[in-house]
């Protein structure tokens, strides 16, 4: 895309700009609430508007009733085969893969609302204790930063590899609490004294912030 595609754009019709009904510009990596451009009752093309924004997140459901408002044949994947019956079997394989990532993001959910200590006994969060800044940005690369591991840290406890991913966001002085989501990378380095994480999302905070403030790591999917 050039740099005037750049954006998040709402449409019926996925890579076509034909009935699009708004657009943001930008390279936020996600939707952002305001500054949307949108389609205008007798307007040639997409107008700001000042009033125009993404609603808040509605209330959490819990499983049973998110799947029970799902059309779940629409779900299907369009295959190709020799017979309908073929398609219809491999066609379903879609629908399984909607479902398991619904059942791992609740699964994620519920880990959210354990206490803060449960969660780094059994591995899914840490709480370094410094972290520092080892490359800055370049490019499309980003950031390359080092998690300094609390002393008595297992590895066999913990549910991180190298190559997995793993979110870094600013936590308050317990570290019971995420604040603020900074960047979300791919585990480099990891031994029993610290974590080496590539940041793939995000803008990490500068050196001095990084050494004076408290962070909190945690398996992507949490």
């Amino acid at each position: 895309f050039d740099a005037e595609s750049a954006g998040w754009w709402i449409g019926p019709h996925f890579g076509s700009k034909a009935d699009v009904v708004a657009h943001a510009p930008g390279e936020s990596l996600r939707p952002p609430a305001t500054g949307w451009l949108v389609r205008a009752a007798g307007a040639a093309g997409l107008v700001a508007d000042p009033e125009a924004k993404l609603a808040p997140p509605t209330e959490s459901l819990p499983l049973e009733e998110l799947l029970g408002t799902l059309p779940l044949a629409s779900l299907h994947g369009r295959v190709e085969c020799s017979t309908e019956r073929l398609s219809a079997y491999f066609g379903h394989f879609s629908l399984l893969v909607h479902l398991e990532l619904l059942a791992e993001l609740c699964a994620a959910r519920r880990r959210r609302q354990r206490p803060v200590k449960q969660l780094v006994s059994h591995g899914w969060a840490l709480l370094p204790s410094s972290a520092a800044l080892l490359a800055p940005r370049s490019g499309r690369r980003g950031a390359k930063v080092a998690l300094q591991l609390p002393a008595g840290t297992s590895l066999d406890k913990l549910r991180v590899r190298k190559g997995d991913a793993v979110v870094l966001s600013e936590a308050n002085a317990e570290g019971d609490r995420p604040c603020r989501w900074v960047g979300e990378g791919t585990v480099q380095q990891l031994s029993e004294q610290r974590l080496v994480l590539q940041l793939q999302l995000g803008e990490p905070p500068s050196e001095a912030e990084l050494a004076g403030g408290s962070w909190r790591g945690g398996v992507a999917a949490d």
